[in-house]
């Protein structure tokens, strides 16, 4: 099994060298953690590679990540982008909702995103899981995507509880179609509360941030990766200027 480096220092070692591509991560933890910083390392690594990433948002505005990340670290993003390495997509109501290197790719992908946007009573936007995959499937193979990153699972609606499961699986089997390695933001808000997509992704990476020993510390936990023997202890991160570190100081609590 080929396996892709996240770039992130220190976290392949825990996974047996890096995540088994082809398949889809699921990136959990309260707001502040991060998961975001942990997605955008994985794809801006990914690109420098020469492996195109996309960043599918459901709820931040793309042009507001890309300004955070570039302001906090030192990634290449607006470079990548230029060079229609890294592509940016947003899936909610917000004035620019792609960001790319070219004029052309951009129209294509709003012309695919219209055709997939539906209006509900408040006049916002919201896609399910289904008109997600049929989005995907129209760019994905054109732009060579072969990292993604969905940012997040929440801001999907009009999915029944009944039937979540059950689409959430054919959604993952529908992305191994396209030889895509993904990873889907999930927040936790409760420790160990887990939603249905834990269960079914192939890997669950957790983040944690919680006062220890009279300080505030961040650290990253695998719970799940099928295919691959690693570590459940909580490894503390540090943030630098090149992204997060996973440090080998394992938190005991």
């Amino acid at each position: 099994m080929s396996r892709l480096p996240t770039g992130v220092r220190g976290f392949d070692e825990i996974v047996g060298g890096g995540l088994i591509s082809g398949r889809v991560y699921i990136v959990t933890g309260p707001p502040g953690a991060g998961k975001t910083t942990f997605s955008v390392q994985f794809i801006v690594n990914g690109a420098l590679m020469g492996e195109n990433g996309l960043y599918l948002s459901l709820s931040e505005p793309v042009s507001n990540i890309i300004e955070d990340m570039t302001n906090s670290y030192k990634f290449p993003i607006k470079d990548l982008i230029s060079r229609n390495k890294l592509f940016f997509v947003d899936l909610a109501p917000y004035e620019e909702n792609v960001i790319c290197g070219d004029d052309k790719i951009k129209s294509y992908i709003e012309r695919i995103l219209t055709a997939y946007t539906h209006k509900i009573e408040s006049a916002e936007h919201y896609f399910t899981l289904t008109d997600v995959y049929h989005f995907l499937s129209k760019i994905l193979p054109p732009l060579k995507i072969k990292r993604l990153v969905i940012d997040s699972i929440m801001g999907l609606r009009g999915i029944s509880p009944d039937t979540y499961g059950k689409e959430f699986v054919k959604f993952m089997r529908g992305l191994k179609t396209f030889n895509v390695t993904t990873i889907i933001i999930s927040e936790m808000y409760e420790t160990l509360k887990y939603q249905p997509e834990h269960f079914m992704a192939h890997g669950l990476i957790v983040f944690h941030h919680f006062l220890h020993e009279g300080r505030m510390i961040r650290g990253v936990q695998v719970l799940k990766m099928r295919g691959t023997r690693h570590s459940e202890d909580i490894f503390e991160i540090v943030f630098t200027s090149s992204g997060i570190e996973v440090t080998k100081r394992v938190i005991q609590i």
